[in-house]
């Protein structure tokens, strides 16, 4: 479910592949990846990229929306979590 979750966020926030890449110090290729279900991140890797759509919506927001991710959220459909509507 990550693949999908990955993917979704991403796209909500407007965020390419090669932006998380850049930010989480890993390749595009591995993002895709992901994405496509051909590998899993590590928990670190995981909780980097929690934190990076929290802040990239709490940016993209202008500091107005601020999310709480869990890891969780990333491998599960929540309807807990709106992560954008910015």
């Amino acid at each position: 479910m990550i693949e999908n979750n990955l993917k979704k966020y991403r796209k909500r926030l407007s965020i390419t592949q090669q932006m998380i890449a850049n930010e989480l110090g890993v390749t595009k290729q591995y993002i895709s990846k992901i994405e496509r279900g051909e590998d899993t991140p590590n928990i670190d890797l995981c909780y980097r990229i929690k934190k990076y759509f929290e802040n990239s919506a709490f940016e993209k927001s202008n500091g107005t929306q601020c999310i709480n991710l869990k890891i969780e959220d990333l491998f599960y459909e929540t309807n807990d979590v709106d992560i954008m509507n910015i």
